[in-house]
């Protein structure tokens, strides 16, 4: 049975400096916020205690296999492995379930199962623990953000701050060129990128800096995403990590 003082502790707003943000790929491409599996692990053990909660993974079920080639080097074939997995916490007595999603791939499929199964696991865990309350996520899903405790303002007002900052990024790494005017190309690329339904100043950074992380132009990378018909920001940031991977 949960004490007086955990009960406390249950209750407590989730801190902002403990959230996480990443794309969801494939269909929506959207931004989703989340805390990481080793918060969640440290939280049950400082509010539960080491020794007054457990889990057990209760199943695993693969759901996809296939073998593509990577979108921006055709000759080279990845493994896409997909699972789901239930995990089962028992805290002091108090029973929940979480059901979970993992996602790997990689040219060798055991390093894709276990980048997959492990992915699973984590996120079934969480989903099991948010239930305790808004310590372990359940904040995360209230668009009002009334249960995030640290934020400096709304997210709206948030993203319109950052932009101001990333407009000024984005253009210091821009390629320089002999005139005032705006090179063709990079018009060209900057525009289309712009065009992706939903696409902000701050995933347009973020492909700029991957772009030159991994020594590509990124410039010519978006006209070739151009040329191959992309057409969304989930199709766009799919090649993004792909190149993650490479």
């Amino acid at each position: 049975m949960l004490t007086p003082e955990q009960r406390e502790d249950l209750s407590k707003k989730l801190n902002a400096s403990n959230v996480k943000s990443r794309y969801q790929y494939g269909n929506s491409g959207k931004r989703y916020d989340y805390i990481s599996a080793d918060h969640a692990i440290r939280t049950a053990n400082a509010i539960f205690g080491f020794d007054g909660w457990d889990c057990t993974t209760d199943a695993f079920t693969q759901i996809q296999q296939e073998q593509k080639p990577k979108k921006d080097s055709p000759s080279v074939l990845l493994w896409y492995v997909g699972y789901t997995a239930q995990v089962t916490v028992n805290a002091l007595g108090v029973v929940r379930q979480g059901v979970g999603f993992g996602s790997g791939f990689d040219q060798d499929l055991g390093q894709a199962h276990e980048s997959a199964i492990k992915e699973a696991e984590s996120d079934a865990l969480k989903r099991a623990l948010r239930t305790f309350g808004d310590q372990f996520g359940l904040a995360l899903y209230d668009k009002d953000r009334e249960y995030v405790e640290g934020e400096e303002a709304p997210p709206a007002q948030q993203r319109t701050s950052k932009q101001a900052r990333n407009d000024a990024s984005v253009t210091a790494q821009a390629p320089a060129t002999k005139s005032s005017e705006v090179d063709p190309e990079v018009a060209e690329a900057g525009k289309w990128i712009r065009s992706l339904p939903g696409f902000t100043q701050a995933d347009y950074t973020e492909f700029v800096g991957l772009c030159n992380a991994k020594q590509k132009n990124w410039v010519k990378f978006a006209l070739e995403q151009k040329k191959d018909g992309c057409k969304s920001k989930a199709d766009l940031f799919f090649m993004i990590e792909n190149l993650r991977a490479a």
